[in-house]
């Protein structure tokens, strides 16, 4: 009887009806298990630690703070008109403000995850030199954008300060290479103004023009989303937000990379800016017997095979090639490298000191297969590579 009555309950339990308090149980755990899981997602998403970051900053002597876009509005620049007692960068002279960045990775910056931004008395990012020329010296004018001024590495660490010892190696002789960035703006026609106004007073033998690819247009970057957004009641999809984010725009620039060539031809007017300058500077440099190089400087971005930006370096070398002017691409300087590698900081895809010395290096190649000048594009051969 005992095992007759087990079997009952056995066929009951598997083959009968389910009794009530079962099926409010099973319905209750349909219910309760995504929101479980949701609020262990929440949990999870607010006691880990923080996956994105505080935009940069620049800290001014006051202790107060500004965006770094402030390098080059009013805050750190000399205004319109203001009296000057020479030629000089228009960047305020004697400058002395600090970078901030948000647990920054690399060991140059400081113990207040600063690094310093100085100026001499010019102006320029650079130690402080006589205006005229001594004897003997090769002296190198580097008008450029933020790539050359080099934001987030110390000043001794850009690609300007890195080129200037190696030359005056190479070379045995003083070597002065000014770092001319945000001198005058962040576009060629911007340089073209201050380098016949002030720059040529400082007596170059070169002037070395650094082309960043956003000179040809509104070139996007395969952008790391990194800065913080701003977190809503749910810190959960605050983080599912930003790897949408993240992915959307990084299918932006896979998906458009063969059209950038394609997006300067549709709105030409920076790229045609940008060559009007390049060719007026040409014949300027060239009445004068001065020197110009046309450093084509790369994203520091998806620096594999399928690097998006090669058909905008075609494009810069050609028509340098055309108009007979000086040009080095240092695209190979940092191809098939971890961009992340090479970058700032998560929120600045500037490149560190490692990146700058890479471009350095491409630019030292080039000057010693072309010490005396000569008038072609050229792209110097895959750097070796470089250890911290």
């Amino acid at each position: 009887m005992a095992h007759a009555r087990g079997d009952r309950v056995s066929n009951t339990g598997t083959s009968g009806p389910s009794q009530p308090g079962s099926r409010n149980l099973r319905r209750w755990s349909l219910v309760a298990a995504p929101v479980i899981a949701l609020v262990l997602c929440e949990v999870v998403a607010r006691v880990a630690p923080p996956v994105s970051y505080a935009p940069p900053t620049v800290r001014l002597p006051d202790g107060t703070e500004v965006s770094t876009s402030a390098l080059v509005l009013d805050e750190l620049r000399t205004s319109v008109g203001e009296a000057r007692s020479g030629p000089s960068s228009r960047l305020r002279p004697n400058l002395n403000v600090r970078g901030w960045y948000d647990r920054p990775r690399w060991d140059y910056f400081d113990a207040d995850d600063c690094v310093a931004y100085r100026t001499n008395r010019f102006g320029f990012r650079d130690d402080d030199f006589p205006l005229v020329k001594p004897p003997g010296e090769l002296r190198i004018l580097a008008l450029g954008d933020s790539m050359t001024f080099a934001p987030g590495v110390r000043a001794e660490d850009s690609w300007v300060a890195v080129l200037e010892r190696g030359l005056a190696e190479a070379h045995r002789r003083p070597v002065q290479v000014i770092n001319a960035g945000f001198a005058s703006g962040h576009l060629p026609g911007e340089y073209l103004a201050w380098l016949v106004s002030d720059g040529l007073a400082f007596a170059p033998d070169v002037v070395l023009i650094g082309l960043t690819l956003n000179d040809m247009g509104d070139i996007p970057m395969a952008a790391h989303v990194a800065v913080e957004l701003e977190l809503g009641p749910s810190h959960a999809l605050s983080h599912v937000r930003r790897l949408w984010e993240q992915w959307r725009l990084n299918r932006i620039v896979r998906e458009h990379h063969w059209s950038f060539s394609t997006l300067v031809d549709a709105d030409p007017e920076t790229w045609e800016g940008t060559q009007r300058a390049l060719l007026t500077m040409r014949d300027e440099l060239a009445a004068r017997h001065v020197r110009l190089v046309v450093a084509i400087l790369p994203m520091i971005s998806a620096l594999d095979d399928d690097y998006p930006y090669r058909g905008l370096h075609d494009m810069a070398r050609a028509f340098c090639r055309a108009e007979d002017i000086e040009a080095v691409d240092l695209m190979n300087a940092v191809i098939n490298r971890h961009a992340p590698d090479l970058w700032v900081h998560p929120t600045d895809q500037h490149p560190n000191d490692v990146g700058h010395a890479l471009l350095a290096d491409g630019l030292l190649r080039y000057f010693d297969e072309h010490p005396e000048g000569g008038r072609r594009s050229t792209v110097p051969s895959p750097s070796a590579p470089r250890s911290r």
